[in-house]
């Protein structure tokens, strides 16, 4: 099976025939290491999940040739400082080039990104150890 665009490459495939003699595809090489991302977001009222800018950040870090994969997890509203927060954490990995994956070009990729919400004020990003 051959995938075609960039970053990608003949991907091997298992078989696996279900009860009813359908057959289903399935990957078997997408070995890659993930950095995980803790993304904190000042906003005017409690959040606990946003898939619209979920889906404007994976925008960005692919076109920006960031990352190949991108999980989104841990998902937290809190208050501190009398301040409201939304936290996630990115799970980020490169198969092609993990040496993308870095704090400063995550950073460098959303930059901007809170000018297309509203009520989102900022954003803080650190690399978990």
């Amino acid at each position: 099976m051959s995938l075609e665009g960039e970053n990608t490459e003949l991907v091997p495939v298992l078989i696996h025939k279900m009860n009813e003699g359908s057959v289903k595809k399935m990957c078997t090489s997408c070995d890659a290491t993930f950095k995980i991302f803790s993304v904190e977001i000042v906003t005017q009222a409690p959040v606990h999940t946003d898939m619209e800018l979920y889906q404007e950040i994976a925008r960005r870090l692919f076109t920006n040739k960031i990352i190949s994969n991108i999980n989104v997890g841990n998902n937290r509203a809190y208050t501190a400082e009398d301040r409201q927060f939304f936290g996630f954490d990115l799970h980020l990995g490169n198969r092609y080039n993990p040496l993308t994956v870095t704090l400063g070009n995550v950073e460098t990729a959303l930059n901007g990104i809170l000018d297309h919400f509203e009520d989102y004020y900022e954003m803080k990003i650190q690399l978990n150890a």
